[in-house]
Order: C-alpha cells, then structure tokens, then sequence
C-alpha cells in the first residue's frame, strides 16, 4: 500500500524533521533505517515499510511530500517487493549479484589496462627506431609525427600534422609542425 501525506508551506528542516520521526517509528518497531527502507536486523530483506521524503513536488504544491509504502501482508509477497524495487531496494541476493558483476567487471578492467600497457611496452623498442611513424590521441586530436631520435627516455619527434580524431581529412586549422621531446607513453604507432 501506498500513501502520501503532505506538509504544506514547509521549509526545508521538515525534510530532516520527517526522517527523524520515521526513524524513531522504524526503532520502534524493531528495525534499523538504512536508506529509505526500515529493515528487520534479523533478516536484511524484511523491510517494514518504505519512506520517500522530499521537498515539494507532489502531490504538494509546496512544502514537504512523503511516500510510504507498506505491505498489505506478508513482507516477502510479489507485488510489495515489487514496489520495494521501484524505490531502489535490492535485496541481499540482488546486491550479492551485484558485488560479483562489479567485482568480475573491475578485474576486467584491470586485465585489459595490463594488456594495454604489454602492448604500448612491446611498442617502444619499433617506436625509438629513426623514421618511425608515431601518433598520440588527445581526445578530439590526433597528432602525427616521426621519430627524429631518442634517449632513454624520450624521443625526438617531428609533429607533422594534427587532425580531429576518426576523419583525418579534417586537418586542424592553425597546426604548425613542430619538433617535441616526450615520452613514449603518450604516443603509438600509427595504424
């Protein structure tokens, strides 16, 4: 079940003052606040009801708005914790889900930064050769050059174009080519 009930003409210290009284309600009744959701400490996917608090909008014209969602039965039935879900509660399942899918994406991430970087380190020994044809991206720019000679750890590069990323044709207005020293980190072979 769903109710709304307003405070018209409200400030803003309603806000505070509504979630102090729903969650001295939530202790009350044996639960702990966490979020908007009042949650049984026995078991994190019992929630006695659901409290969305803000100022105004609806159905208010002004002051404070507050959403409770209560079940009509049992705390497990479909359609209350389908409810639950459309204000954002996630059950320990849904969230142990996704931890895992965060988790297998960061490790994914990790992999393709450590194949990344084996590919831009197998790069440098090609890129420190004279002549070589290197280009660095800078987010709309790409800059194209030669390697002219190098140390240990930069190289000379002639800068002889620059044109938006993906449409080579479209050089950019105002280049100037130009000799640079820089890592080899900021730059690649080119395609």
């Amino acid at each position: 079940m769903t109710r709304w009930w307003c405070e018209p003409n409200a400030k803003a210290s309603s806000v505070d003052a509504a979630r102090v009284e729903y969650s001295a309600l939530c202790s009350r009744a044996g639960g702990s606040f966490e979020g908007n959701f009042c949650v049984k400490p026995s078991n994190p996917d019992d929630v006695s009801f659901a409290v969305q608090i803000v100022q105004a909008p609806r159905p208010c014209a002004n002051g404070t708005s507050v959403r409770v969602v209560e079940p009509t039965g049992s705390l497990s039935a479909p359609a209350y914790l389908g409810m639950l879900r459309s204000a954002g509660f996630r059950t320990s399942e849904e969230r142990a889900t996704d931890q895992a899918h965060a988790a297998s994406l960061g490790r994914e991430r990790e992999r393709q930064r450590a194949l990344e970087a084996d590919r831009r380190t197998a790069m440098v020994p090609r890129m420190r050769e004279r002549g070589t044809r290197v280009c660095r991206v800078e987010g709309a720019t790409t800059a194209v050059g030669f390697v002219e000679d190098s140390t240990e750890t930069k190289l000379q590069i002639r800068v002889v174009n620059a044109y938006r990323t993906g449409a080579p044709s479209l050089q950019l207005g105002g280049f100037q080519p130009h000799i640079t020293w820089d890592v080899p980190a900021r730059w690649e072979l080119c395609d």
